[in-house]
């Protein structure tokens, strides 16, 4: 669970940012997951309810999630292809949220050779 360690790490910055800007808690943190990125939202959440109550500074920060969609590229026409964290959002495309699919296919030209060009974060 590689979550825990993302999730410590979010916290050493968060801190690091409290101390330079004389912060005495942190109420809400804000943190952006493609679904690219191989972030299990739930683990990652709960690593965050878990870690904060023993940080002081954390301990009643509240954790919000944006779930950006991702952009794909047909590797043969160009076409970009819009797929969101929880599925498709046009007509001719299949995707399993977090997984490479074979069903991922360009409209245009029905070639299943894409890469993301934005969503692995």
């Amino acid at each position: 669970m590689h979550e825990l360690s993302l999730v410590e790490a979010l916290f050493a910055e968060l801190k690091e940012a409290a101390v330079l800007h004389n912060g005495r808690r942190i109420s809400r943190v804000l943190v952006k997951i493609g679904p690219f990125s191989g972030v299990v939202v739930d683990s990652f959440s709960f690593a965050f309810d878990v870690l904060k109550k023993d940080e002081k500074l954390l301990k009643q920060a509240r954790l919000e999630i944006i779930r950006p969609s991702a952009m794909m590229r047909c590797s043969l026409c160009g076409r970009e292809v819009e797929v969101s964290a929880t599925g498709a959002d046009s007509p001719g495309c299949s995707f399993l949220p977090g997984l490479w699919s074979r069903d991922i296919k360009c409209r245009a030209c029905g070639n299943g050779a894409l890469y993301p060009l934005r969503g692995m974060r």
